[in-house]
């Protein structure tokens, strides 16, 4: 079974590709009509008197510079690993409710803020970024440590350091309300506000989305040759037939990460329970190889 640490690309994170390939298609049409320049959210003249409510919308998923769409893509795609810990259901919903979340502080601070300069906030998707780096602040526990300068530092610094501060600093200090605006966000999420964790899509969404959506955006995990595994297995049974001891006549239960089966009945709710662990079981554990399966065997 493939586990947490040692997944890489996309392996369980369809829809941080979905989010990449969406905010990288929009930014390029925006680029090359050359309007750029619509996308940032401006509450005077464009929301009050103008009415442009379309702006709500393209100031999230517009990068208007190289530098945003570089390192907020580097951010995004380092933020996976809370895709893998939510599961993809529960993490389109957290999209979706940061990022309403937090256009509406963004609404806000220009409505607060005008007094004092700020006109508008620029377009990209900080809102969600933030959101999602207060959930890796706060459930990510650091993997390795060094020292730098004789300072002990974590592998967390890198994500806060070197990407997320570079992705700020393009369009500062507007970008600043908006990345603060994306933390308030994710600490709302995180107090459970109103049952927010519990919020999914609807079942009708879910259904489509594993489909036609996931078969497109689904990457299968590269897996070792099974001559390597025959051969591991066999040193396997020399070790313990040199060695023998109780523990290693001890088979091993797979786990099931019970979040991927709450979002596989939420999904498909006519399958049983039985069914939905043994999809899980049969596609190591991958959510949306299982989804592929139950679809392929209604």
């Amino acid at each position: 079974m493939t586990s947490a640490g040692t997944q890489s690309g996309f392996d369980n994170a369809p829809v941080t590709k979905s989010l990449l390939l969406c905010v990288g298609g929009c930014s390029l049409v925006a680029y090359a009509l050359d309007c750029r320049s619509l996308a940032h959210l401006q509450l005077i003249p464009n929301l009050t008197t103008q009415h442009e409510f379309w702006r709500l919308i393209t100031s999230q998923c517009i990068a208007t510079t190289s530098g945003d769409f570089f390192f907020g893509s580097l951010v995004m795609y380092q933020l996976r690993v809370i895709e893998r810990q939510f599961g993809s259901s529960k993490y389109a919903a957290f999209f979706l409710v940061t990022s309403a979340l937090s256009t509406i502080f963004e609404i806000g601070a220009l409505a607060v803020g005008k007094r004092y300069g700020l006109t508008s906030i620029p377009a990209g998707p900080y809102g969600f970024i933030f959101a999602a780096l207060y959930q890796f602040y706060k459930i990510i526990p650091p993997s390795s440590h060094y020292t730098f300068l004789g300072i002990n530092i974590s592998n967390k610094a890198s994500v806060y350091f070197l990407t997320a501060l570079p992705f700020l600093a393009f369009q500062s200090p507007s970008s600043l309300v908006a990345g603060v605006c994306g933390i308030l966000a994710g600490a709302i999420y995180r107090s459970n506000l109103l049952n927010m964790k519990e919020w999914r899509l609807p079942q009708f969404v879910n259904r489509f989305a594993s489909r036609f959506i996931l078969p497109i955006l689904s990457t299968t995990p590269r897996r070792r040759s099974p001559a390597i595994v025959l051969d591991q297995r066999a040193h396997a049974v020399q070790d313990r037939g040199r060695n023998p001891s109780p523990a290693s006549s001890v088979i091993r239960q797979p786990i099931i990460n019970e979040e991927h089966v709450d979002n596989l009945r939420s999904m498909f709710p006519q399958q049983s329970q039985e069914t939905i662990t043994r999809a899980l079981l049969l596609s190591d554990n991958d959510i949306n190889r299982a989804a592929q399966f139950l679809l392929d065997h209604p």
